[in-house]
């Protein structure tokens, strides 16, 4: 019977050792699928940037193709100054509609944590 206690012991140490073991085994585990998934995603990230810059482009040639156009009839300075306003104000609603949401978002996260 004496060495029954001495035994529990061993046990709980052990016990206490293999599940420190157990969780760092495991947030290396997800740190390893975390940059697994960072890797994959690189590409597809500059993908999706090059896409972006080109599409900027485009919405630049754009612009410039309407200010031609409407210069024969309001000139070059009032094409120039109506395309670019009005692309500034569809910017700035965008940006404003964006805020917005990322506002309701982040207020909605922060109450499903509570």
């Amino acid at each position: 019977m004496g060495d029954e206690p001495e035994s529990l012991r061993g046990l709980f140490a052990r016990l206490a050792d293999d599940a420190g073991a157990l969780v760092r085994s495991e947030v290396e585990l997800y740190r390893a699928a975390a940059l697994h998934r960072l890797a994959l995603s690189r590409e597809a990230l500059a993908l999706v940037a090059a896409a972006l810059l080109i599409a900027l482009a485009a919405i630049c040639c754009l612009l410039v193709m309407l200010s031609i156009a409407l210069s024969r009839w309001i000139g070059p300075v009032g094409a120039g100054l109506v395309v670019s306003l009005t692309a500034l104000a569809s910017a700035g609603m965008l940006a404003k509609l964006g805020f917005h949401r990322l506002a309701k978002a982040t207020d909605a996260a922060d109450e499903e944590k509570l």
